[in-house]
């Protein structure tokens, strides 16, 4: 395995970004290579262990052909006492986290095998010398190009398997064959696929670095997709959460109280005669009295952990779970004073009084619907509306009828058992100017 750092990724990532297809490996920054690495580590690893088996395998089934030639001690000796643990400790090496153990653990063994078999063929009688010397340089010449080694790694092992293979040969003096010819042509097969090796090994780095850039552009049209659904869902004008964004959190928030049992409390506040407002005033300051209100409520509702968002217009909504939501009408009568207190100037230096009406409910998801909870604050929002404005009204249910609340704000908000009228819709949307 190879260890791995997250911001050692990042980098490595973004500088392969920017490499040209073509760049060769050995050109590569290191943080680079080290993506490469990491992403292959695992494949390289699988397959190795494989091919390993694969020789484990292939070295006992030989074994019954030493009997055939004649050397049926040496050969089970040697396969079964240096070849087969050889395997097996490389097995074990490749998993190393030192790049030099794995390389040892990928290429002795292989390079061992081949000795191994061309060590037999100087043992077994003359007409089958050659024939072991060809199996062993057909191996080492098919590993070279099967086992999933860089470049440079294949060299070690195209070297170290055609030295394994011609030492026994060549202090083999009784052997009688033509040992140069044998020689050249164990050196012919064994490098000769180094040319494949290196021509896959470009390809293959050509196509880590496309995907390298296909995977930035992705995460990069990710990262941009987010940032436009994050704008989608935020109001401009107020930095909150605009009524696509709040329903969406709002439904997420819903289900969790849902889950563990706990109260729910939604509060929907509306600027009084804010229709007057703009026209007598502008736009303009209208706008700005939005987002000073924006904010202050937003910054109430994110200390006790709710959220605030503007629902249309001048009304705005906010939510709260857990026990801060006992706190809902308390809360709402914070805001309404603090409206009441903002510092609004028209174009002459004179301050604007500007008041809001607030209407709250507070229950256990369990008990409603999600779009209860909206229908009802609206529905109490119309009643503190009705009843003057610039207050706080509890809805308290459809069948009880107002009673006073102490402590309440403005002309004394009231608990209501607010009733919407016919003509507004489930989620009480609409009607704004009737409100205002």
């Amino acid at each position: 395995m190879v260890p791995s750092h997250p911001d050692d990724l990042r980098i490595g990532m973004e500088q392969g970004c920017v490499l040209d297809e073509d760049a060769p490996y050995s050109s590569w920054p290191a943080a680079v290579q080290r993506v490469w690495s990491i992403t292959h580590a695992r494949r390289i690893t699988r397959e190795l262990t494989f091919c390993h088996v694969v020789g484990i395998v292939l070295c006992l089934a030989c074994i019954p052909l030493d009997s055939v030639t004649g050397v049926p001690v040496v050969g089970a000796t040697l396969r079964l006492g240096v070849v087969v643990p050889s395997y097996l400790i490389g097995i074990w090496l490749i998993r190393s986290e030192h790049s030099l153990l794995r390389l040892v653990g990928a290429v002795a063994p292989v390079a061992g095998f081949a000795g191994v078999v061309s060590f037999i063929g100087t043992q077994t009688i003359v007409e089958f010398s050659d024939r072991y010397l060809m199996a062993a340089t057909m191996m080492v010449a098919m590993a070279v190009l099967l086992l999933p080694l860089r470049i440079g790694a294949s060299c070690w092992l195209s070297v170290s398997g055609f030295v394994a293979i011609a030492l026994p040969f060549g202090l083999g003096a009784a052997v009688d064959v033509d040992i140069a010819d044998l020689l050249l042509y164990s050196l012919v097969c064994c490098t000769f696929p180094l040319l494949f090796k290196r021509r896959s090994d470009r390809l293959r780095d050509q196509n880590f670095i496309l995907s390298v850039k296909s995977r930035q552009a992705q995460s990069q049209l990710l990262k941009i997709n987010k940032e436009l659904e994050n704008l989608s869902q935020m109001d401009p004008l107020t930095g909150l959460l605009n009524r696509r964004g709040f329903e969406k959190r709002f439904s997420a928030t819903f289900e969790a109280v849902l889950a563990s049992g706990e109260p729910l409390a939604v509060v929907l506040l509306d600027v009084d005669h804010f229709k007057h407002f703009n026209d007598t005033y502008g736009h303009q300051l209208g706008d700005e009295c939005l987002a000073k209100i924006g904010a202050l409520l937003n910054s109430e509702i994110e200390r006790h952990k709710g959220i605030a968002a503007r629902y249309g217009g001048e009304e705005f909504i906010a939510t709260l779970t857990g026990s801060e939501s006992a706190n809902a009408v308390s809360i709402a009568e914070r805001v309404r004073k603090m409206i009441a207190d903002l510092e609004i100037l028209d174009t002459c230096g004179n301050r604007i009084r500007i008041t809001a009406s607030f209407g709250a409910r507070i229950a256990r998801a369990a008990k409603l619907r999600q779009q209860d909870f909206v229908r009802d604050a609206d529905g109490a929002l119309y009643a503190a509306k009705a009843n003057g404005r610039n207050r706080v009204v509890l809805y308290e249910g459809r069948d009880k009828s107002p009673l006073e609340s102490v402590g309440a704000g403005g002309a004394g908000s009231r608990r209501y058992g607010a009733r919407v009228p016919p003509q507004q819709s489930e989620f009480a949307s609409s009607g704004q100017e009737q409100r205002s």
